[in-house]
């Protein structure tokens, strides 16, 4: 059956961490070089702990302006997400195959400023209150799946959002957030799909160039 993205799922997800992704095997290095797993220091759990905490801690800082927030949120998205993965989960299969190098890093910058658009003007709206850690499962090809219980200010009615990491280079880096069971890759990828409208790789450049590189980030 095919999943609905209702505005009340969508809100859900962005109470999750504003952003996330699901990677489909075929695509998990799409756009690194790396393809090693190895392991850390640092278990999966207290990795999401420490991120969930961060992540409460800032959207409560009453002396923290709107865009003090999203600058803080910009260094976690960019600090515990594997971008490179997430952007080219959202491609064509085979597709970066054909792209040069400098057209992948552009579209990465671009990608980066939609996602930052897309979720940072949420923050005022979100009410995160608290969270638990309900359960830990492996996965596939190294990975955890941490399952979470997010509670809100607003609604006396907590959700439950399920991290699947993986450690590439000693590094854990999240690779999908799955809320109602709809991942934030299927909305990352239609994004994309209406943006391209069918056509090829340049022309979706374009076309976020158009849109996005105003807010492209250093």
């Amino acid at each position: 059956m095919k999943k609905i993205f209702t505005p009340h799922s969508l809100q859900k997800i962005i109470l999750a961490l504003l952003c996330a992704t699901h990677i489909p095997s075929s695509h998990l290095y799409a756009l690194t070089a790396s393809k090693t797993i190895s392991k850390t220091m640092q278990t999966p759990e207290t990795f999401v702990r420490e991120l969930l905490s961060e992540a409460v801690s800032t959207l409560n800082e009453k002396n923290l302006s709107t865009a003090e927030k999203e600058k803080k949120f910009v260094a976690l998205f960019r600090e515990r997400f594997h971008l490179r993965s997430i952007a080219g989960s959202t491609l064509r299969r085979g597709e970066v195959k054909t792209i040069s190098p400098e057209k992948l890093e552009r579209f990465l910058k671009l990608f980066e400023a939609m996602i930052f658009r897309i979720y940072m003007k949420q923050i005022e709206q979100l009410s995160l209150n608290g969270f638990k850690v309900s359960s830990i499962a492996d996965q596939e090809e190294g990975g955890k799946l941490i399952k979470t219980i997010i509670e809100r200010k607003d609604n006396p009615t907590p959700f439950e959002v399920d991290w699947i990491l993986y450690t590439l280079d000693g590094t854990l880096k999240i690779f999908d957030v799955v809320v109602d069971s709809i991942s934030m890759g299927q909305i990352q990828r239609q994004k994309i799909q209406d943006i391209r409208q069918g056509g090829n790789f340049d022309l979706l450049l374009t076309q976020m160039e158009n849109e996005y590189a105003a807010g492209v980030i250093p």
